[in-house]
């Protein structure tokens, strides 16, 4: 008997030719099969939303399924999911996003006068998906994510406790109870942080993704279920626009003047989520919201990761959570969702073990997402993506990198495209950019305004910082602009209207002391 062996052609990787493993199609057809299972338990669950299990169960699906099944449909391997978890949510932000503009633009022209409504939401969304899943039939096996669970699944879940105790704090203080539980929360937030900080080195990832993610969602929880509005000024505009979408149960295109309306991540988005899941849309913004913001330490751990060791890696991303402006950006919803996405499209273009077909196609995804969720941010990732190509062409000829990475110049593309064409003959919400570029030209890129001169720019955002935190709140009309106290006389500037019935007032300034300085004891009233 003769052998002949074939040469393996030049070029061609080693084991091109070779069968793939015995195990490869049978673990295809066991993901699809769980994926077609958790559809159809969406299916099912739906039209019981109106029960709190229902809706227990319906809002981790629909943020991890779609997810799940858009990411092996394009090809992403398992092992890169695992490393950077934050694309499974951002994949189903995605499909979200496609389903329902899609139902919510072809139902009027199938005689649908509400198209948002949960059967034509749920139809659609169910035939997207199942439309990825025929597209995953072909799929390797290794772009097969399979849902393992931990080793230790219980100490993983533990950390899962302190956003549900800053809840119930927040809730407490709510009906007028003590404070006891909200402080507890507190602390074990801040203590959570150290101690796995202090062990980073020897955790196992999932739990140290597990500790951010909860205290991240902890620190959101506390600010935005205080009270029965909606905390912040922006989120409150925004929840006007998402009313008027479920109220409605139709979305236009046409916001002429209008950027908020023109965000599918205040409108669209949200009205889905409330229609399939039967949560209330004031939970949508108050809960589900913060629970995908949440992710957004998560993210910045997974990236620095890249450069830094665990140790280090995990201690920027608590430096995040620790940032005033964390829960701030708890007031605006379109921003959360934006930021979590913008962080997986930087992941993304960075990440090389992705091949560059699916890696591009992931890329322009994630782009036009952003585009479509805050105008504020993809005009930061336009600008970021816009310097990143020159600067790195010309220094490609004085070192050894390539002249343009594709997926930088797919992100810069596919984000700019979106932006132009989503903001000008889609939705005519292209009178946003004006204001800024006229803001821009007459003060200027004023990015740390409270800076003095000479001083660094560390303390000057340290300053305006702690300016930020310790300005009170607007309770002073016009006419009420000094108040006496025990030992100083303090004089407030009249208050400056903005955005409505919100306003800013500076801290008091003391002008005159009436009998000595004032004391620990007597302290000045403003």
């Amino acid at each position: 008997m003769t052998i002949t062996a074939r040469p393996r052609p030049q070029g061609a990787p080693r084991g091109l030719g070779r069968p793939p493993p015995r195990h490869a199609a049978p673990a295809v057809r066991r993901g699809l099969g769980a994926y077609s299972a958790a559809l159809a338990l969406v299916a099912v669950l739906v039209p019981l939303h109106r029960w709190w299990a229902a809706q227990l169960l319906l809002v981790p699906l629909l943020l991890i399924v779609p997810g799940s099944i858009l990411l092996q449909a394009l090809r992403i391997p398992s092992r890169v999911v695992r490393s950077f978890p934050v694309y499974v949510p951002c994949a189903s932000i995605i499909v979200l996003l496609g389903s329902g503009l899609a139902v919510d633009l072809l139902g009027p022209l199938v005689g649908v006068a509400e198209p948002l409504r949960a059967l034509p939401l749920l139809i659609g969304f169910e035939a997207t998906c199942l439309g990825l899943l025929v597209a995953c039939a072909s799929a390797p096996a290794d772009v097969t994510i399979e849902w393992r669970s931990p080793l230790r699944p219980v100490r993983v879940a533990v950390p899962l406790l302190i956003p549900l105790a800053a809840a119930a704090g927040a809730l407490r203080l709510n009906t007028g109870h003590g404070n006891v539980v909200a402080v507890v929360a507190a602390v074990a937030i801040v203590g959570s942080l150290f101690v796995a900080a202090a062990l980073s080195a020897r955790l196992d990832k999932a739990l140290l993704e597990m500790v951010l993610y909860s205290a991240g969602l902890a620190m959101i929880w506390a600010i935005s279920l205080r009270g029965d509005p909606l905390y912040g000024f922006d989120i409150s505009a925004e929840y006007q626009r998402l009313e008027n979408t479920v109220l409605t149960g139709v979305w236009h295109a046409a916001h002429p003047g209008d950027a908020y309306g023109a965000m599918l991540s205040v409108t669209v988005m949200p009205a889905e989520l409330h229609a399939l899941s039967g949560i209330p849309a004031l939970l949508i913004f108050k809960v589900v919201y913060p629970m995908i913001f949440a992710l957004f330490p998560v993210a910045i751990f997974g990236l620095a990761r890249k450069i830094l060791i665990r140790p280090w890696a995990f201690i920027a991303a608590a430096f995040t959570i620790g940032q005033y402006a964390f829960t701030e950006l708890a007031t605006l919803a379109r921003q959360e969702i934006a930021l979590v996405l913008f962080a997986a499209l930087i992941a993304a273009m960075l990440d090389s073990r992705v091949r560059r077909g699916p890696r591009w196609r992931l890329v322009a995804l994630l782009g036009v997402a952003l585009a479509l969720s805050h105008y504020s941010t993809t005009y930061l990732a336009i600008t970021l993506l816009g310097l990143m190509l020159p600067l790195q062409f010309g220094l490609s000829w004085i070192r050894r990198v390539p002249r343009v990475t594709g997926a930088v110049a797919v992100g810069f593309v596919a984000t700019l495209a979106g932006a132009l064409i989503w903001y000008g003959p889609v939705t005519h919400s292209e009178s946003h950019l004006e204001q800024v570029a006229q803001t821009v030209e007459t003060q200027g890129l004023d990015i740390l305004p409270n800076r003095v001169p000479g001083s660094s720019l560390l303390s000057a955002y340290l300053r305006a910082t702690a300016g930020r935190q310790s300005m009170p709140t607007c309770t002073q009309t016009a006419s009420r602009l000094s108040t006496t106290g025990a030992g100083c006389t303090c004089t407030r500037r009249r208050p400056r209207k903005s955005r409505g019935t919100s306003c800013r007032t500076p801290p008091c300034r003391t002008r005159q002391f009436a009998g000595g300085p004032a004391t620990s004891g007597s302290p000045c009233p403003c």
